[in-house]
């Protein structure tokens, strides 16, 4: 009998101490890692509270890309440079000044990843808990196809005393949408 107490309890509270997540994805089913090319990832438009969201997600998002070997990322410096940026710039102002096959020829981009920040913020409760939510769209600049895109937020709610930071959050959110898209990439067989 205890022992069942004891096991009901370990499960209520690692029910209550986990974090959710919404996501939703679309990737064109044949997509290769070579069609893709070098690419430009625009600031995020920042649809938060927070006002440094936008070039925050931007940086962690074009960091999680670097990190994995098979894409080729213009730098945030050159895009900024041969596109006279100045933040906070977004993706979707620019766009509107700029088609996708000038972007293109500027930066030497293939295609091109814009996104919103939809969420950046602490959610009041019984303990503050991060929520963070992107919504990212990757363009083929030849066409401006969608052959990409990726819904997703998470809503940490800590593990015992770690409460968590939007900061982690954000990381984390990078890092899944990241992990998606590379998943649903196919390498071209040689």
């Amino acid at each position: 009998m205890f022992s069942r107490i004891c096991f009901i309890l370990i499960i209520a509270v690692f029910f209550f101490y986990t974090g959710c997540d919404y996501s939703r994805q679309y990737v064109r089913q044949d997509l290769y890692y070579e069609q893709l090319g070098k690419i430009a990832v625009l600031p995020f438009n920042n649809h938060s509270s927070n006002s440094q969201a936008g070039e925050t997600l931007t940086h962690l998002f074009t960091t999680e890309l670097l990190a994995r070997e098979e894409f080729n990322v213009v730098s945030s410096y050159e895009l900024k440079r041969k596109l006279n940026l100045d933040y906070p710039a977004s993706g979707e102002d620019i766009i509107a000044q700029t088609p996708l096959s000038d972007i293109s020829k500027l930066v030497g981009a293939d295609s091109v990843i814009i996104g919103v920040v939809t969420q950046y913020q602490y959610k009041k409760g019984l303990r503050e808990k991060p929520i963070v939510g992107i919504d990212v769209k990757c363009y083929l600049t030849d066409n401006n196809e969608v052959v990409w895109a990726c819904s997703y937020t998470l809503e940490e709610l800590g593990v015992l005393f770690h409460q968590g930071s939007r900061a982690e959050a954000a990381q984390k959110v990078c890092r899944y949408v990241v992990n998606n898209f590379e998943k649903k990439l196919k390498k071209k067989s040689k």
